[in-house]
């Protein structure tokens, strides 16, 4: 190689081996502080790529992991709640044995009662209050509300009513406490505001004293129970009177309620706040209590009685046959825009909204309470006179329906139409909807939703149904409340008992099913999560041994490359010596 004095080749050659050496010397340093081979995308494209999807998922399974985790605790932590209502309803059995056992007086039975009670308030509060991080476990239902074609729901309004009420001015209504009550009543509009007036309508019309149609408007809330209760005889039997129309009456409830109806008489039959031929509309009924034979109704009983947007609210309504949370028997009438959420119990034809029903229409109507018997039991209707026919269009059943034969969720027996109607039911049977129906009934357009409040848990790494375990938290315990008016000695509690039970172990086996998933998918990330890990460690990690080697190899060619370097920098000054 020439001498030169301009370029220097060896200088150039040895600089480029030490800025080679240097580097390669730096990427082992940063590879083996790091742990990794691949710290930027330059060092290997394809394999940073490879490497951060991994990472992502690699990640994923860790929150996913957790999420089982804690939804986990969640389940386990339903199923330690619901075990001590079971151990608590198993005590409440035992109590039911030695009621019926026949050898406890008077003193003993309300022992039992007391202590029956007390266990009885203690499942509405572990059923209310049950929660996990702040969720209630067991709630009813949420919010939703189903909307029907026509855009409208059945949701009442902030005076409890489903229509809106145009407020009538009684100040101009000749008040009825003025009216003598000897003479009869041919027509006109009446006010009632008090106890006394409302017990003077059901006085003159039971006393035939109104024989015309006449119309009765409600001027404020109204609280009977001090006259209900004046009117119990030793045996606690009696009570409210029904009021007894048949002149096509209008009672219009102008926006008020009714509250303290107590009626105890198991013999007797037509036991309601009405029975009679007419119209009560804009009618709150709120907690009756009523106890009667045949033919039993809270607001009215056998009748040609139609209702447009009333309710009846909490409470219960007793007796053997044709039993209905609004009526007893609906006969050629039209049932509008009401509700009932009163327990029901009964025998033989058992309704939410009534026992029985010929040619009737019941249209934006629904039930939310607790509805047993054992032979026509439904929602809606018990049982429709198969010579007759009943339509029910646009309601919805929410409640709880528990009957054994010819039951279903809107009509036990059913010989008309059902359309356009929403259901969310707990039932103690596989139900249809309708128990037993003749060839021309017909349902069309007939849904039933979940308001449940569901629990997703997001066990997975995506958005697929795959990735998700979800569960119906709330359930119903229908018959606790039947068995909270009702002795231990009752006949019914041994059912009432037994279907708490049952429902409470069939929720635990499905919180058992829950769990079991939730142990399962935790095996399985605990699986995917070690195999990424080290598919990630494979394409990532540095294999520290070899880049100690590089570094040291490196470093030796750095040290060699910069010795070099100073000799080279001497060719130009050897040159300068031969001038």
């Amino acid at each position: 190689m020439a001498l030169t004095i301009n370029t220097n080749l060896s200088s150039i050659i040895a600089q480029s081996s030490l800025k080679s050496s240097t580097y390669s010397l730096n990427q082992a340093i940063e590879r083996m502080s790091t742990g990794f081979k691949i710290n930027h995308a330059k060092d290997n494209a394809a394999g940073y790529s490879i490497k951060t999807n991994l990472l992502t998922k690699i990640n994923a399974y860790s929150v996913a992991e957790e999420n089982a985790s804690l939804g986990l605790e969640m389940v386990l932590t339903a199923s330690s709640s619901l075990s001590m209502m079971s151990d608590l309803t198993s005590r409440l059995r035992s109590l039911a044995e030695q009621a019926h056992n026949g050898t406890y007086g008077a003193d003993s039975m309300n022992a039992i009662d007391l202590e029956a009670q007390s266990i009885i308030t203690e499942l509405y509060r572990i059923k209310e209050t049950a929660s996990y991080n702040g969720i209630k476990l067991f709630n009813d239902f949420n919010n939703t509300v189903p909307t029907f074609a026509d855009g409208s729901q059945l949701v009442p309004n902030a005076q409890g009513f489903l229509k809106d009420i145009a407020v009538k001015d009684t100040s101009t209504m000749d008040k009825l406490s003025d009216v003598d009550p000897n003479i009869e009543l041919t027509g006109g509009t009446y006010s009632i505001s008090t106890e006394a007036e409302l017990v003077k309508l059901a006085q003159m019309a039971n006393a035939g004293k109104i024989t015309g149609s006449c119309e009765f408007v409600l001027a404020n809330d109204i609280d009977i129970s001090n006259y209900c209760k004046s009117n119990l005889d030793s045996n606690g039997e009696g009570g409210w009177k029904p009021i007894s129309l048949y002149n096509n009456f209008i009672f219009d409830g102008n926006g008020h309620t009714i509250l303290g109806l107590y009626i105890n008489k198991p013999s007797a039959n037509n036991q309601a706040l009405f029975v009679g031929m007419g119209n009560i509309k804009n009618l709150g009924l709120v907690e009756p209590s009523i106890i009667g034979n045949i033919s039993v109704g809270a607001l009215s009983g056998t009748s040609w009685i139609s209702f447009e947007n009333c309710y009846v609210s909490g409470g219960r309504v007793k007796g053997i046959s044709f039993v209905g949370g609004l009526a007893s028997n609906l006969d050629s009438v039209l049932v509008n825009s009401c509700y009932t959420s009163c327990s029901v119990i009964g025998e033989v034809d058992v309704g939410g909204i009534s026992g029985g029903g010929k040619i009737s229409t019941i249209i934006n109507s629904y039930t939310n309470g607790d509805v047993s018997g054992n032979i026509n039991v439904g929602g809606i209707i018990g049982g429709v006179d198969k010579n007759f026919v009943c339509g029910i269009q646009k309601s919805a059943v929410y409640g709880v329906v528990c009957g054994q034969s010819k039951s279903g969720i809107f009509v036990g027996n059913m010989n008309g139409s059902i359309s356009n109607c929403f259901y969310n039911v707990n039932v103690n049977k596989d139900y249809g909807i309708v128990g037993e129906n003749s060839p021309t009934t017909k349902i069309t357009n007939v849904l039933g939703i979940n308001f449940g409040a569901k629990i997703g848990l997001q066990v997975g790494i995506d958005s697929s149904s795959n990735s998700q375990i979800s569960f119906e938290a709330w359930f119903a315990l229908d018959s606790l409340d039947r068995l909270k008016s009702n002795s231990m000695s009752d006949e019914n509690v041994f059912r009432y008992i037994d279907n708490i039970l049952t429902q409470i172990n069939e929720k635990q086996t499905e919180y058992g099913t829950v769990q079991n998933r939730l142990e399962s998918v935790l095996e399985q990330i605990s699986i995917s999560y070690e195999n990424l890990l080290s598919t990630h460690s494979t394409i990532s990690d540095a294999d520290i041994a070899e880049e100690s080697s590089e570094y040291i190899r490196n470093q030796i060619l750095q040290q060699a490359s910069a010795t070099l370097l100073s000799t080279a920098n001497q060719n130009p000054s050897i040159a300068l010596q031969l001038l």
